[in-house]
């Protein structure tokens, strides 16, 4: 008598699962021919601009995140190249070589600053 109940139970739920299942499907291929609502659509593009920033600032401020990518390397200021030559002339290229990379590590610095900035939640 037992086993007869199981067998039952166990039958009752395997049909209850498959009408279920049945039922979620129809739902899923309803909703999936429905428009975004405004808010989706608008919201979309906000998380791009979020994660490609967020992905930016975590690149840029990594230990020379900024020095090894030439994308965004700061040089020396062309303004001071009159100054960058002499003092390489003169053997103190490794000063010039210095400031860049000081600029470049302040620049790391700024970037992990940034995102607060860029992604703040209205």
């Amino acid at each position: 008598m037992q086993r007869l109940l199981a067998l039952n139970l166990v039958l009752f739920t395997m049909t209850s699962c498959d009408v279920l299942m049945q039922i979620a499907e129809q739902n899923v291929q309803e909703a999936s021919h429905l428009p975004p609502s405004e808010s989706e659509i608008s919201a979309g593009p906000k998380e791009a601009l979020r994660v490609g920033i967020t992905n930016a600032v975590s690149s840029s401020s990594a230990n020379n995140g900024f020095l090894n990518n030439s994308l965004i390397k700061m040089p020396f200021p062309p303004e001071a190249d009159r100054a960058a030559t002499t003092l390489r002339d003169l053997g103190m290229g490794n000063i010039v070589d210095q400031f860049v990379e000081t600029l470049n590590h302040g620049a790391e610095q700024a970037s992990a600053k940034a995102t607060p900035h860029f992604c703040k939640r209205h």
